[in-house]
């Protein structure tokens, strides 16, 4: 739940140098699914509401997207709604 992106995808010294670090430091994810025994992240699970319409909404988006694509970790996207078809997840 709320887990910081800093967490789960590193970068280099350089990449920290231009902000890169701070601003993962900064952002979250609902949720990220692991493996039971090794704790290994196998993805990120963003819940997207109304807010995910609003312009700098979708360029955190993107950008988030590139992030999790850069890290070879998927990042599902859902529409946050009050109940899920657990089938279809």
């Amino acid at each position: 739940m709320k887990v910081r992106v800093g967490d789960v995808v590193t970068c280099s010294e350089e990449e920290w140098a231009t902000g890169l670090g701070e601003r993962l430091a900064k952002m979250h994810v609902d949720f990220v699914l692991v493996r039971p025994r090794s704790g290994l992240v196998v993805a990120g699970v963003e819940l997207d509401d109304r807010s995910h319409r609003l312009l700098a909404r979708r360029r955190r988006d993107r950008f988030l997207n590139e992030v999790f694509r850069s890290a070879w970790l998927p990042l599902l996207r859902f529409r946050a709604a009050q109940r899920y078809d657990v089938a279809r997840i």
